[in-house]
């Protein structure tokens, strides 16, 4: 996905998570990597530029354009943020396939997987939260 054309950017994020051992009392420290999509900033100034000239038609074409410029830039920040919500799910979904460590399981997933043409993007997130 190339930041030119694209309509959503991905952000990763890394975030520090604190773990104590109850036996030990010895604190760890787990980096979380998660990825957050935002509307590319070419897309937000296309809408920007969009509402200058739409504040120069004149009425009643100025408050349609505004207003349908603003829906559109409503419309953007959810399809974003339910993005950013789906792509979390990911690495808890990770994680509890392979705590689980069921062979059957994994060998279905991973059929799935090719089947839906995202083998090599699941297998990279696996190699990357797994290490």
């Amino acid at each position: 996905m190339t930041a030119g054309c694209a309509l959503f950017v991905p952000r990763q994020t890394v975030s520090p998570v604190l773990q104590t051992n109850q036996v030990t009392h010895l604190v760890t420290t787990n980096y979380v990597t998660n990825f957050l999509y935002a509307v590319n900033p070419a897309v937000t100034n296309l809408v920007g530029h969009g509402d200058a000239i739409a504040r120069d038609l004149p009425a009643p074409w100025n408050w349609i354009g505004t207003i349908a410029l603003g829906a559109t830039t409503a419309i953007l920040g959810a399809i974003a943020r339910k993005k950013s919500q789906q792509a979390a799910v990911v690495p808890a979904l990770i994680a509890s396939v392979e705590a689980a460590n069921n062979p059957a399981l994994k060998k279905d997933i991973k059929a799935r997987a090719m089947d839906a043409g995202v083998q090599a993007e699941l297998h990279e997130q696996v190699k990357r939260l797994t290490g």
